[in-house]
Order: structure tokens, then C-alpha cells, then sequence
């Protein structure tokens, strides 16, 4: 088995295919660790793309915990935080500081905010991932303007690992501070809020798109083993609050119909991309409906 692990860019995994192809015997399988692109379109190139898989298989032999997806744009976990990310860049555009979203979020239960997650992830992988994203989902992702990302990584500034992103890092100190060069491109990028945002509207904002990617991966057939899975690759995968339990967790405990209440109302200051999808809008229609059966 040969596992790719380079850049999100369907081209360069075009090519490194071919070249691995052309030096490894036909039995082998060719494993790739994609996040965004689905296997399918990574499969293209090859003379044998029966030998193109994920790599679950050794994951398990491994003693790892997996969750396993349908094949498909961003599969699970890169598909449900990318909304969740615009609404980060679009908050941003509204005011709100690096600072003050990640403050945010962590009181939520997040353990890493927003703003550092970005950075952690990388700016040019982001750009390069809601690009794919939003040529595949449209809407879905749409929010923030992703320009204000891609301007950044025009002055080199990847994140953490280049040490400045949407904040700055120094190996002194860790204390971050917003990098004055985001505070620049945002000029450009500014948008008036249509209400005021406090801790918990903006918490809510990001929240609620995460939650209703989740639940519309689980009524197009993406989560193979339904929501416990989906919970798993939420908490595990991604930091959701584990006192929430997950996504789908969290809708038995609470109930969906305040965060559809929540949802129409963002939709109707921001736009359609804060729609409820329909397996959602069920449950908070007859709150009997669980997603987890009850013992």
C-alpha cells in the first residue's frame, strides 16, 4: 500500500498517481488522505482506480477509531466545519474580532476558537478546500466572502506555520494578538451586521450551520452507519463540545425546534444558506423523532 499525503489539489494527486503507478506493482493499493476531494475524482487518472481507496482498512488494523463515509465532497468532517468556518469569516466581516470569536467559541465548549482553528488548519489549505467545497455545495458554504482568506495568503501568511494568519504567533509568548494585516483586508471586505453580535448570537450563528450540515449528511446517506458515527466524527474528529454529546446528540437532548427557530431567523437577516434541511426541520416538526433510539 502507498498512502498520498500531499496538498489538497487535485492536479499534484493527478500526478503523483501516475508516478506511483508507474513503479509499484499492479496489487498495490494506492490510499489517499484526502479531507475534501472525493475519491472518485482522485480515482480519474488511474489505470487500475479499483486500487484507489481510503485508508481505512489499516486504520482498523491499527486499533483506531474510524468512522466510515460515502464518497462525496469533503466527506463528513471537512464538509459540516466548512460552514461553520464562512460564518467564522463572515462574523469577522461584520466586526468581530479573531479575538473575540475564538472567546466565543470556547465558552461554547469548543476547545480551540475559530480564528486559531483557521490557522491551525492552514489559510491556503482553507482557500483551496471552500473552493472545492463551493463549486460542489454552492450555497452550503457560502457566508463568508472567502477572499479575505485568500488575500492573506497573497502576503504569505498561512497561519501557524508561517507565523501570522487571522492572529499572530511568536515562540515568546502565547499570547496572540489579531495580525494587523487582517484588520487591513478586512477594510475591503467590511459588511454592516443586521444586528448586534453578542457571545451567544455569534455562538449560535456558527453552531447551527455546523449542526444542519451534520444532519443533511445523515439524510443524503453520507454517515454509512447513521448518527452515532456522525457524533463520533464530531467530538473525535473535530472538538464539537463533548458535554453536547454530538450534533445529533444534542438534537435528542434539546430538541430541534429552537435551533430551526434560531436558524429562520438568521436566514431571514443573512440569507438562504441558513435553510434548514429537511431531515432537520422533521424532527423539530414532531419532537417524538429521535436519532438515537432510546433503551
Amino acid at each position: 500500500m502507498v498512502i498520498e499525503a500531499v496538498f489538497e489539489d487535485l492536479t499534484l494527486k493527478h500526478r503523483v498517481l501516475r508516478e506511483v503507478e508507474d513503479a509499484v506493482s499492479p496489487e498495490t493499493i494506492f490510499a489517499s488522505n484526502t479531507s475534501a476531494l472525493p475519491i472518485s475524482k482522485i480515482a480519474e487518472v488511474s489505470k487500475r482506480p479499483e486500487k484507489v481507496h481510503s485508508a481505512g482498512d489499516v486504520g482498523l488494523r491499527q486499533g483506531k477509531v474510524l468512522i466510515f463515509v460515502k464518497d462525496g465532497p469533503g466527506f463528513y468532517t471537512t464538509r459540516i466545519l466548512a460552514p461553520m468556518l464562512s460564518e467564522a469569516i463572515r462574523l469577522m466581516q461584520e466586526g468581530v474580532s479573531p479575538t473575540e470569536l475564538d472567546a466565543a467559541t470556547q465558552a461554547f465548549g469548543w476547545p480551540v476558537g475559530m480564528a486559531t482553528l483557521a490557522d491551525e488548519v492552514g489559510l491556503d489549505v482553507a482557500v483551496h478546500v471552500a473552493e472545492d467545497l463551493g463549486a460542489a455545495l454552492g450555497k452550503r458554504v457560502q457566508g463568508g466572502d472567502i477572499n479575505v482568506l485568500r488575500d492573506l495568503v497573497k502576503l504569505g501568511m498561512l497561519g501557524r506555520k508561517s507565523g501570522k494568519g487571522c492572529l499572530e504567533y511568536t515562540s515568546h509568548s502565547k499570547h496572540r494578538h489579531v495580525n494587523p494585516a487582517l484588520s487591513e483586508v478586512l477594510t475591503q471586505y467590511a459588511v454592516p451586521a443586521p444586528v448586534p453580535n453578542n457571545h451567544e448570537r455569534i455562538q449560535y450563528r456558527l453552531f447551527s450551520r455546523f449542526v444542519n450540515e451534520a444532519v443533511l449528511c445523515l439524510q443524503e446517506g453520507i454517515l454509512v452507519n447513521g448518527p452515532v458515527e456522525g457524533d463520533i466524527g464530531a467530538v473525535f474528529g473535530l472538538g464539537f463540545p463533548p458535554c453536547l454529546g454530538g450534533p445529533f446528540r444534542y438534537l435528542d437532548l434539546h430538541g430541534a425546534t429552537a435551533l430551526v427557530e434560531r436558524m429562520e431567523g438568521f436566514r431571514q437577516q443573512l440569507g438562504d444558506y441558513f435553510m434548514p434541511c429537511d431531515l432537520l426541520l422533521a424532527h423539530a416538526k414532531d419532537p417524538s423523532k429521535k436519532f438515537h433510539p432510546t433503551a
